[in-house]
């Protein structure tokens, strides 16, 4: 009887109502870190009032910078029945919340190039160029982690999909890749 309560059925298929029910309970939680940063302005201010013993003051600052790239892939049979509800489920978020949601589609690892269109036959992006946007953001890769050991491994553009993986981890800490 309590009015927090909701019935969750482990077994239930992801679909529209359970995740609104999900993010329904996420709605209080907060979209933006925070952390200390030095008050140049305060500190002089004070030290002046100190007569010249200049403590540094810290504030707290916003992170306004809450980016999500939702990578996804979608080559083979065994993706396809999911890709609609991943979809579905990111986008919701960014209408519940207001942060910023890329989507890039993917073949099996992601191997220099990923692709804003579903088809990925068109508007490619490296994954050089996304590398260099900075920390902020938050990382999803959605897959089955199905691949030939070539594709994992092999490096046809340079650098193998392992390294990819790599230097992506390195430049996002906070990434995730959902099986």
């Amino acid at each position: 009887d309590d009015a927090r309560y909701f019935p969750l059925d482990m077994n239930a298929l992801l679909g529209d109502n359970n995740i609104d029910a999900a993010l329904s309970a996420l709605k209080g939680a907060a979209e933006r870190g925070s952390h200390l940063e030095l008050d140049i302005e305060e500190t002089i201010r004070m030290g002046v009032k100190r007569r010249g013993l200049f403590i540094p003051q810290l504030k707290t600052e916003a992170d306004d910078h809450f980016n999500i790239m939702l990578f996804i892939d979608n080559g083979g049979f065994s993706m396809d029945p999911y890709v609609y509800t991943v979809r579905t489920l990111f986008q919701k978020m960014k209408t519940r919340f207001s942060h910023d949601l890329r989507i890039y589609y993917f073949h099996n690892i992601i191997n220099g190039v990923v692709y804003e269109d579903q088809s990925r036959v068109k508007d490619a992006v490296t994954v050089e160029s996304l590398l260099k946007e900075g920390r902020h953001n938050s990382i999803f890769i959605v897959g089955d982690a199905s691949m030939a050991p070539q594709e994992l491994h092999g490096a046809w553009t340079g650098k193998s999909g392992f390294e990819y993986l790599c230097n992506m981890a390195a430049a996002f800490p906070r990434l995730a890749w959902l099986n």
